[in-house]
């Protein structure tokens, strides 16, 4: 489902909020983060990794929808959630200053299926891994050929 809802405020006061997984179709790869709701199922804050300046570590932070979806069209994750969209949206919030970004172990995938499962991975990962092992098998038969 295409999301289109777009709201500017920022997380504060009492946190009676509830997440869900989200990702922005960038090119070539999916930039996922947890939308965070409140009662009127308005996205009030989306937390996901961000690059901070040259030189700075990749960092968890709390934007707004537009800075999170920049000029992507922005989707609900498919997964089967393990805890109750509250439970996501405090495990969110949990993320945020987190600096221990790794693009193979600890990206912003497996900080939204961390969210919403418990068990941080990643599709996109698995599926480098797969495309990587079949070229190699096609290169060594090419060679072999």
């Amino acid at each position: 489902m295409y999301l289109t809802a777009n709201s500017s405020s920022v997380l504060g006061g009492p946190l009676n909020l509830r997440g869900v997984v989200i990702y922005a179709q960038r090119p070539f790869k999916k930039h996922f983060g947890i939308a965070l709701f409140n009662y009127r199922n308005e996205i009030v804050a989306v937390v996901h990794p961000q690059p901070g300046r040259l030189g700075e570590p990749i960092t968890v932070v709390e934007t707004d929808y537009a800075a999170f979806a920049k000029t992507s069209k922005v989707f609900f994750a498919k997964m089967n959630p393990k805890f109750s969209p509250e439970e996501v949206a405090n495990r969110a919030v949990q993320l945020i200053g987190s600096q221990d970004y790794d693009l193979f172990k600890r990206n912003c995938e497996h900080y939204g299926t961390w969210a919403a499962t418990g068990d941080g991975t990643s599709q996109q990962i698995k599926d480098l891994g797969t495309a990587a092992l079949v070229i190699a098998a096609v290169v060594l038969l090419a060679k072999a050929g």
